[in-house]
């Protein structure tokens, strides 16, 4: 992460509760790299109850940006690194 932050700005996106998501940051220590949470409260709820990750909703330039994953069907479609979680 240290090494990413030198060059990028880290933002985080899940679709997880917001204190969820900065707990697991605090016990990674990480929280110091990560610049913005974004939350369930920035998903969209679709349908079947499941969160759709929407980056356009939060204003991200997807033509510069990498995606690291472990679910493809949470996001719009947009250039994706999926990991095995």
């Amino acid at each position: 992460m240290q090494i990413l932050n030198e060059h990028y700005e880290i933002q985080l996106y899940t679709a997880s509760k917001k204190d969820l998501a900065e707990t697991i940051l605090r016990e990674f220590d990480a929280d110091f790299y990560i610049s913005k949470i974004f939350h369930r409260d920035h998903c969209w709820k679709m349908p079947n109850g499941t969160y759709l990750k929407a980056l356009s909703s939060i204003g991200v330039d997807t033509s510069s940006c990498v995606l690291i994953d472990v679910d493809i069907h949470r996001y719009q479609k947009y250039s994706l690194i999926i990991i095995k979680g």
